[in-house]
């Protein structure tokens, strides 16, 4: 367990995920792939995870839930 916030609990690798999505380079899934060694497959499983486990709808609804619970930079 890497983060911890009000009952959010991320794996180490959902963490990146998220850092990635929110990054403002603006990562593809094909480039977040690459970038953590996955395959694209991997890299939705774990789209679809958060998604499903947290009731998101989006990659922009990533981005407003990392920050509603300061998971990625500028919070840490």
């Amino acid at each position: 367990v890497v983060k911890k916030t009000e009952q959010i609990i991320l794996s180490q690798r959902e963490l990146h995920f998220l850092q990635l999505v929110c990054d403002e380079k603006e990562y593809t899934y094909d480039q977040m792939a690459d970038i953590m060694c996955l395959s694209v497959k991997s890299i939705e499983s774990y789209r679809t995870a958060l998604f499903e486990r947290y009731e998101i709808k989006s990659k922009v609804g990533l981005v407003l839930f990392s920050f509603k619970h300061k998971l990625t930079p500028p919070f840490i």
